[in-house]
């Protein structure tokens, strides 16, 4: 038989502070899967405030809203699991940060900046995903554009326009296929090459 391929999900929950991940009990391989859960911390996150705000009001905090694997991160060889070292977030600040568990209390802090793009505006969830083993797009221009990031040097490596008609909430890449779910009162899912 052929080699078996380990289907993985990556989960951010408590409004970006948390990261679980654990294999797809269909998927699940016969050695267990390199599970994990990790808290993100929050020392790493810009916080603004305006000039003339108040004590406690009109702060920007940059909160985590996207979560991805690096495409061209090794699995762990023994289990198909997805190590924390492979994990991209993406910020509301409009960063692409590549983690590790901290050496001292293990929360995840950033390892390398892919990006920090102020022209990537503010990023929304589902708005991150690795795109090929070198690049990761980001949605943009109201869900009409998809912008590659070159995940080596973290430069603007193009724009994927999408068909006029669609206005995406989020995408992912799969199988030689980009999967994206339109907004508005019926959603629909697109497939293109």
């Amino acid at each position: 038989g052929g080699a078996v391929e380990h289907c993985q999900t990556i989960a951010l929950h408590r409004n970006g502070r948390r990261l679980a991940s654990c294999a797809l009990p269909s998927h699940a391989p016969t050695v267990a899967a390199r599970d994990f859960v990790a808290n993100v911390s929050d020392s790493w996150l810009e916080r603004f405030r305006s000039a003339e705000a108040s004590a406690g009001s009109h702060t920007r905090m940059e909160k985590v809203v996207s979560v991805t694997r690096d495409a061209d991160c090794e699995r762990d060889p023994p289990t198909g699991g997805v190590p924390e070292t492979c994990v991209l977030l993406g910020t509301t600040h409009g960063r692409v940060v590549q983690v590790q568990p901290h050496s001292v209390d293990g929360k995840l802090v950033p390892s390398e900046v892919l990006t920090h793009n102020p022209a990537l505006g503010e990023l929304a969830p589902g708005s991150v995903r690795a795109f090929d083993d070198r690049h990761v797009a980001v949605l943009k221009e109201g869900g009409r554009m998809l912008s590659l990031v070159d995940g080596e040097n973290g430069g603007h490596a193009g724009w994927i326009a999408l068909p006029e008609r669609l206005s995406a909430t989020s995408f992912c890449v799969g199988g030689g296929f980009a999967y994206v779910l339109s907004g508005g009162p019926v959603q629909r899912l697109w497939r293109f090459r």
